[in-house]
C-alpha cells in the first residue's frame, strides 16, 4: 500500500489548453479514487461500463455542480498516441483484468508492476515530467493520495459491476 505526497496543490482549475496532458483524480480523498486522462479539450476514462470520451468543459461543469474532490496532475509529456483509440481498445474495467489506470499506464508505456496511481506518479516524477498539480473541493490539509492497495481497487470494481 502506497501513497504519493504533493509538494504544492494549486487551489483552482487548470486551463486545459492546447495539448496539455492531465491525469484527473476523481474523489481524490476516497479509496480508491477514479482516474481519467485529458489532452487539450478531450477527456478519456475507463469505467466498469466501458470507455468514456467527453469534452473537458462538460466534465468540469459536472465537478463544479457536484463539488467533487478532484486533483488535476499536469504531465510534461508529448504523448504520441491516439488516446481515443487507446481507451476504446479496453472493453471496460474488470476485476483483476483492467482498471481505470490500465489505459493511462498503456499511454505512458508503464509496466504491469505499477498497480496504482502512486506508482505511476513516482515514475513520472523520476523522469522529471511531473508538472503542476491543481485541486478543487479538497480539504485545506489535503496533501497526498489516500493509502490503498490493489485489493481495494479490485473490490471497488466488483462492487460497481454488481450494481449494474
Amino acid at each position: 500500500m502506497n501513497t504519493f505526497k504533493f509538494d504544492t496543490i494549486i487551489a483552482e482549475f487548470p486551463k486545459f489548453e492546447k495539448d496539455e496532458l492531465f491525469i484527473w483524480v476523481w474523489n481524490a480523498d476516497k479509496i480508491p479514487p477514479h482516474l481519467g486522462l485529458s489532452r487539450g479539450k478531450n477527456y478519456y476514462s475507463l469505467t466498469y461500463k466501458g470507455a468514456d470520451e467527453f469534452v473537458v468543459g462538460t466534465m468540469v461543469r459536472k465537478i463544479k455542480r457536484s463539488e467533487i474532490p478532484m486533483l488535476f496532475i499536469r504531465i510534461e509529456s508529448d504523448l504520441n498516441v491516439d488516446l481515443s483509440r487507446l481507451f476504446q481498445s479496453f472493453e471496460r474495467a474488470k476485476p483483476g483484468v483492467s482498471t481505470c489506470l490500465s489505459p493511462i499506464k498503456a499511454a505512458f508505456e508503464v509496466g504491469d508492476n505499477v498497480k496504482q496511481l502512486s506508482g505511476l506518479l513516482a515514475q513520472v516524477q523520476q523522469q522529471g515530467k511531473l508538472g503542476s498539480v491543481y485541486g478543487s473541493f479538497l480539504n485545506e490539509d489535503y496533501s497526498s493520495l489516500p493509502v490503498y492497495g490493489w485489493e481495494d481497487i479490485v473490490s471497488r470494481i466488483e462492487e460497481l459491476n454488481a450494481e449494474k
